[in-house]
Order: C-alpha cells, then structure tokens, then sequence
C-alpha cells in the first residue's frame, strides 16, 4: 500500500493559496477586534471570504515571519506535552508522543504555521520508506499528529490545521487465536522443570509460576502487572487492584490455582546477600547487581 498520493504541483499550489488567505483573513480580524464589536467582526469575516475568492493570495518568499522557528516549534511542543503530561498520560505514552511529534518537527524543518498536509503525507511516507513500519504504527503517527495540531490550532498557536485532510489509515485486523489447554499445559511444564537448586532459584521459580497464572487467569497487560505491589493482592477474595490507562484503578480476579502460587510467594522467606524479599514492596521483582529487589522489568 502506498500511502503518498500522486499530488501535483498544482494541488500544492492550491493548498497554499488557501492557507495564505485563512492566514490573511484571521490577522485581518485579529487586529480588527480591538475596535469592532462582535457582530461587526463576524461581518467582516463574510465580506472577507467573499471578496478573496476571486484573489490568488501568496506570501512572498523573502518575507521570514518566523526567523527563530526552530525555538517557536520547542516551545510550542513542550507546552503540548506539559498539558498531556497534567492531562493524565502515562509517562510511557508521552515518551511515545515527543518521538513522533519532535521526529515529525525536525524533518520538515520550518514552522508549524507553516505546515500543509502534503508536508505530513511525506513525512508518513518516508516512514513508510524505512520498511520497519506496519499500517498501524503508521496511522499511530497519524493520530499523534492529528490531536497535537487539533490542539495547537484550538489553542492558536497555529491557523491552518494540516491534518484535517488527513485520512486514517487501513490495515488488517486479525483475530488472536486464545491459547489451547495443551499449549497451557506444556508452558506449565516449561516453567515446572526449571531448576530449583539454590534459594534465589526457587524464589525466581515461584514467581514466574505466579506470574505466568497471574496473566492467564486476569487478562492485565504485562506492564499492569509487573508494576503490582503486595498490598494490592487480596489472597481471601483472590482479587487484587491494578492502575491502568488513564491511571485509573479496577479489581481484578485470578484463579485458585494462581492464588497458590501467589501465596507460596508471599510467604517465601529468603534475605540473600543484602535486602530480603519480604521487605519489598514490589510482587514481581528482580535482583539487581548490588543484591537489592526492584520492581520486575
């Protein structure tokens, strides 16, 4: 699938002509709003779009509007994502926004007022041309895109949203096949035989026996689960709290035979070279190089 169009130079052309007269209009109104009432402006807008129509607006080359652009751009940036960031967003999610916002930034190299669609459809292009990019990490960028220059827009920052040409982007959907009780059973039998042979073993042993029955039976997301604490499991109600998207927290279920191998861990007495199991906070853990416990990565 190719996702650059056949746009002439015709199309271009025709794209900023349009974007020159909405940027001339509203700085037309912009400064006639400090001596003309509401209805006065709204007037002057329709005499406006009435009379450009028979115009052909451009603005000249040598006219440099935006001569620290590169500056503007951070700064407008930065504002976007500090609003995502109060906004509630994971810092997983931010990471994920700044990558694509900033790589989209530095590749047109100009001024987000400057921005037109045929700008994006190259840029998306081009990430299609490095073969390392499915339909729908495509149309991931896409929607980035698409809500940072909605806001900016909203917000003034810039007139002329690019994206609003911008269509989604296609791509197969395909069913996931749930896992069969036999191929349970042999990852069962994967994680059974693992050797237990010292105390770290046996600890790292049980917890991947929970942990493994802890995603079957609750359906959490691996990045949900490994960020669990001990106090968020209920053994009695074999229920436990989980903070997902949005940072919003849900019960959750497990099964009884998750509840064993979770009891098994939790009562698992073991203190290594350094800091003991028991008196981490964290449920799934790791050892780092100086013999602490972290949170499992």
């Amino acid at each position: 699938m190719n996702l650059l169009n056949d746009n002439t130079s015709l199309d271009f052309t025709t794209e900023l002509q349009v974007k020159a007269k909405t940027d001339l209009t509203n700085n037309i109104l912009e400064e006639a709003a400090h001596y003309l009432k509401g209805s006065q402006v709204l007037e002057l807008n329709k005499t406006l779009n009435k009379h450009f129509e028979r115009y052909e607006i451009f603005v000249e080359q040598s006219t440099n509007l935006h001569e620290n652009y590169a500056e503007e751009n951070k700064s407008i940036v930065n504002i976007y994502l500090q609003n995502k960031k109060l906004e509630g967003l994971s810092p997983r999610t931010l990471t994920a926004y700044s990558d694509v916002i900033n790589d989209f930034v530095r590749y047109v190299d100009k001024h987000l007022s400057d921005v037109t669609s045929q700008d994006v459809r190259a840029f998306i292009g081009f990430r299609q041309s490095l073969g390392n990019a499915s339909n729908s990490y495509l149309d991931t960028i896409r929607r980035y895109l698409s809500a940072f220059f909605n806001t900016i827009c909203s917000e003034g920052y810039v007139q002329y949203n690019p994206m609003a040409k911008i269509k989604k982007i296609k791509s197969a959907k395909k069913v996931k096949k749930p896992f069969t009780e036999l191929e349970i059973e042999k990852m069962r039998d994967a994680l059974n035989s693992k050797p237990e042979n010292t105390k770290t073993r046996e600890l790292f042993k049980i917890q991947d026996q929970a942990l493994f029955e802890l995603l079957l039976s609750s359906g959490i997301r691996l990045r949900e689960c490994v960020q669990l604490n001990k106090e968020d499991i209920d053994l009695q109600n074999r229920t436990f709290t989980v903070l997902g998207k949005g940072n919003k927290e849900r019960v959750c279920y497990f099964s009884v035979k998750c509840q064993y191998y979770l009891e098994k861990l939790l009562n698992f007495e073991y203190s290594g070279r350094t800091r003991k199991y028991e008196d981490c906070e964290a449920l799934f853990v790791t050892k780092s190089s100086n013999g602490d416990y972290n949170h499992r990565c």
